[in-house]
């Protein structure tokens, strides 16, 4: 899952190479003074597609602007940077930029080589509860959402209840709530489970 959780925090902790941490985060500070040149060849990250590129920036841009995301206080000043990286998958990560800006942080592209020209690492940490976990489809028991009583006669209500999962229009009022209901739950994923020979 390449989704980042929105309840992830940002730990600090003692190690002096970030990357062999599977979810890490550095902050480096700005030096004007500092004129510094790399050049190499870059490991392309993984891209998310567009939807979740979109929601990871927006839901890491919530986070680092709150100060309880952090357990320690970084006193950014203007100019300052943040890189997050994930662990997608053995070969595949994905890089998060982010600058100060007045007050609070934006997005900025991280660049490996073009972030050390003028910045210095300064602090530096994991990143727990990282990426959302892959949610498991729950079967749900038929009985969960049938509402007839009499339960030992069940070719009628079963027969129908195919049918309305199949797509058929609903022609009583509790059938259409039954359907409104299927619907909710095929909606959240979930598999609608039909036993054959009663509960």
């Amino acid at each position: 899952m390449c989704k980042v959780s929105n309840k992830l925090k940002l730990c600090s902790c003692k190690t002096d190479d970030p990357t062999k941490l599977k979810h890490y985060w550095v902050f480096s500070r700005f030096d004007a003074d500092k004129e510094e040149s790399s050049i190499g060849t870059m490991l392309m990250p993984y891209t998310p597609e567009e939807s979740v590129h979109q929601y990871n920036q927006e839901t890491l841009l919530s986070l680092i602007n709150n100060p309880s995301t952090f357990d320690v206080d970084l006193k950014p000043l203007d100019k300052d940077r943040l890189h997050l990286h994930f662990t997608v998958s053995n070969h595949e990560y994905m890089d998060y930029g982010f600058e100060y800006n007045q007050g609070a942080w934006v997005i900025d592209a991280y660049s490996p080589f073009e972030w050390e020209n003028h910045h210095s690492q300064d602090q530096l940490g994991k990143i727990v509860q990282a990426l959302e976990e892959k949610q498991p489809k729950r079967l749900i028991k038929l009985k969960k959402i049938i509402p007839f009583p009499a339960i030992s006669v069940l070719e009628g209500p079963e027969k129908r209840l195919h049918e309305l999962i199949g797509g058929a229009e609903p022609t009583t009022d509790s059938e259409r709530l039954m359907k409104q209901q299927i619907e909710e739950i095929l909606k959240k994923g979930n598999i609608i489970d039909i036993p054959s020979s009663g509960f």
